[in-house]
């Protein structure tokens, strides 16, 4: 018994995945680099969240989600050893949301 339908689906989504994956490759690159720069400028300040690579990149990902970013900011502005200028954290989160804004447009684009 065959079922073209279910094999018609199951297809679409294989080819699907493979632009899935190129996507996820994209955000992980991005993640990467705003990893290796947020712990450039906020180690001194935040040894808890920007100590090692990969605390980093978790908080990164917290503050793309929007989940952990009161946190962070709160962190960043109030109970810091050296004060971090509000504005840098704000430009930071603005050119994250551009490159996640441009990487969603690239996405719909190669799915279409």
């Amino acid at each position: 018994h065959s079922f073209p339908a279910l094999r018609s689906v199951t297809q679409s989504l294989f080819f699907a995945l493979r632009n899935v994956t190129y996507v996820m490759l994209m955000i992980l690159l991005i993640n990467f680099i705003f990893s290796i720069l947020a712990m450039m400028l906020f180690k001194r300040n935040d040894r808890d969240r920007f100590g090692s690579f990969g605390r980093a990149f978790l908080t990164i990902w917290d503050v793309e989600t929007l989940d952990g970013f009161p946190d962070v900011m709160g962190t960043a502005v109030y109970g810091c050893d050296e004060y971090v200028e509000l504005g840098l954290l704000l430009r930071l989160l603005i050119i994250r949301l551009i490159l996640l804004i441009i990487l969603l447009i690239l996405t719909i684009l190669i799915l279409l």
